[in-house]
């Protein structure tokens, strides 16, 4: 369980975050709605939707998992070649590991993905590492989409040429409007945009390390592993699960053994070769506990964050959705009590704030009194059972006869 100490007006207040410490090496599930996975494991195969790439003096180098491509020359790249597919539009995620040498004596703008031709032309996502000849902090990375004539952009605040690997995840939001940049599964910026962005679509390949006119001035020298596009946004937990996952990657076994790979898979963890999903919710009937019903499929997992902000004597609470893991029906309990009783679920103080709330914030109007404590729990909840609590230091799981 994560935890934070919060100070305001000389009070006290303990914040149980709603998740254990994410696992780390363990592999994870691959999110749904990937649309591309280029692993480089020794070549630009793409696993999910056969976007092969071509490549052009690439070699492969220790990754973060597996092999990664090395973009160690001048003007290696690899060009994957235009499909409308990629292009995406609306709302969509890029994730990916890199792995830079410092870029404080590096100019011009250090490509890492683009589909992005000409400076002039409309592309829906471009991921570029700073310099200071970019006018950007050395080695932060900006994610950016462009109309041609507004652009929508946001980036890291942390410098990530250190020639160590992180993981970095754009997510746009067109609709709403905003960009978010990731950086080691933290959101590090979410950035509104004023206007709304026309056309970004183009028929331009992809490139990785290079834009697509192979200006050198765009050429990156370091390593990419794992790039990965989704046709949706991915949400915080999903982030931050595909970096706690580190060197174990996203899962690529065959768990069930019934002949699909973990990430090809409706249902990872049950036999069912003929991959039949109902309700079209992602989760094959063999492991949705409602086939039938597309806004529940499994228990939701654990709320990953939560964040508090005191406005006068009212808290505000605050926490990711689960509804792309638990189904769009997932609702929320929020739980509190008093520093005072410890472990959770033996206190008088336990006060059930919210049970079965759809929406992803809620209100503590209680007054503390200096020095006063309290401490504040999360779960997800769905037709298929009630999340988790959480766990406790020595791994068990948290119980208590509040928010039934």
């Amino acid at each position: 369980m994560k935890r934070q100490l919060y100070v305001s007006l000389a009070v006290w207040v303990f914040v149980a975050g709603a998740t254990g410490p994410l696992a780390q090496g363990e592999c994870v599930q691959l999110p749904h709605g990937a649309v591309a996975w280029w692993p480089a494991e020794g070549n630009a195969d793409d696993l999910i939707g056969g976007h092969d790439g071509l490549t052009s003096g690439i070699d492969y180098a220790a990754g973060i998992v597996g092999q990664a491509f090395d973009f160690g020359y001048f003007q290696d790249y690899v060009a994957v070649p235009h499909h409308p597919e990629l292009n995406l539009d609306s709302e969509y995620t890029i994730a990916l590991w890199l792995n830079s040498p410092p870029t404080d004596s590096q100019t011009g703008h250090l490509t890492l993905v683009s589909k992005w031709f000409f400076s002039f032309t409309p592309y829906p996502y471009a991921l570029r590492l700073g310099t200071p000849d970019f006018g950007r902090a050395p080695g932060t990375v900006l994610g950016a989409s462009y109309d041609t004539v507004n652009a929508a952009v946001a980036e890291t605040f942390t410098s990530l040429d250190d020639n160590t690997f992180h993981h970095v995840a754009m997510v746009f939001r067109h609709p709403e409007q905003t960009v978010d940049a990731y950086a080691d599964g933290r959101l590090e910026e979410s950035r509104q945009y004023p206007t709304p962005l026309g056309t970004m679509a183009n028929s331009s390949d992809v490139y990785f390390g290079i834009r697509g006119n192979l200006i050198s001035a765009t050429d990156y020298d370091g390593l990419l592993d794992d790039i990965m596009f989704f046709d949706r946004a991915l949400g915080v937990c999903e982030i931050a699960g595909l970096y706690a996952a580190g060197g174990a990657g996203v899962c690529s076994g065959d768990s069930d053994a019934d002949g699909l790979a973990d990430y090809e898979d409706n249902c990872p963890h049950t036999e069912n070769p003929e991959q039949t999903d109902g309700d079209a919710d992602g989760h094959g009937d063999a492991c949705d506990c409602v086939p039938a019903n597309p806004a529940y499929a499994v228990t939701p997992p654990e709320v990953c964050s939560l964040d508090v902000d005191r406005d006068g004597p009212v808290a505000q609470l605050s926490w990711p959705s689960l509804a792309a893991e638990g189904g769009s029906g997932t609702s929320y309990d929020v739980l509190t009590g008093s520093l005072d009783e410890f472990p959770v679920g033996i206190g008088a103080s336990e006060l059930c704030l919210e049970n079965n709330l759809d929406a992803l914030t809620a209100e503590d109007p209680q007054v503390l009194a200096s020095g006063q404590g309290v401490w504040y729990l999360v779960r997800a909840d769905g037709l298929c059972g009630d999340g988790s609590w959480g766990l406790v230091t020595s791994g068990v799981e948290r119980i208590t006869t509040v928010c039934q």
